[in-house]
């Protein structure tokens, strides 16, 4: 976790480097299926990073690492996890579909959760603001997995928003971001 908030605290990348990488971070609503059939609300954040490793005007495919809270409370009990998630994503144009597993779920003691899983799968609409910053909104399903294949939540919902800042993109890929997906703030109006 302290991994990618050294990433997200770099500030402005230099536009000449080697590798680009994108940073996301947001959060919003939680509702979860909980054991025994109760039902529960909260909300949840996440922090990520991610580089792209196919790219075209188009499309792109993303590998990277995400790192996620859930907090969710139901008849005054609460539940809370972290995530450190291995996440792929494909993006199209200003859509995304990813997935993400991860083998790690922690309590917010940081005390790890013997023999617990956990799997995500996301869809989000990216509305970018300029060729180095998109907004997005998202809407995910999280399941967890024990070792005798109970689950501890049976799936949660997550609905929120998220800001994605590009780094280190060539003057030829923030071009592609501008002919093809960049929006001016705040009217709307295609860059040419």
């Amino acid at each position: 976790m302290l991994f990618f908030l050294g990433i997200g605290a770099l500030g402005p990348y230099p536009v000449y480097a080697k590798q680009a990488f994108n940073v996301d971070f947001g959060g919003g609503l939680a509702n979860a299926n909980l054991s025994r059939n109760r039902s529960a609300s909260g909300g949840y954040g996440h922090l990520g990073f991610d580089i792209p490793l196919l790219s075209s005007h188009w499309t792109s495919l993303n590998l990277g690492a995400q790192g996620r809270g859930v907090s969710v409370s139901s008849q005054g009990a609460s539940e809370e996890y972290l995530f450190a998630l291995a996440k792929a994503r494909i993006e199209f144009w200003n859509f995304s579909l990813g997935g993400a597993y991860t083998p790690y779920v922690y309590s917010s003691s940081l005390s790890k959760y013997q023999g617990m899983s956990s799997t995500l799968v996301d869809v989000e609409l990216l509305l970018p603001i300029t060729p180095e910053i998109d907004f997005g909104i998202m809407a995910s399903r999280q399941w967890m997995q024990t070792g005798d294949q109970t689950r501890s939540f049976n799936p949660a919902s997550l609905y929120g928003a998220f800001f994605r800042l590009h780094y280190g993109y060539s003057e030829s890929g923030k071009n592609s971001r501008r002919t093809f997906k960049g929006w001016r703030y705040p009217f709307g109006v295609r860059r040419r």
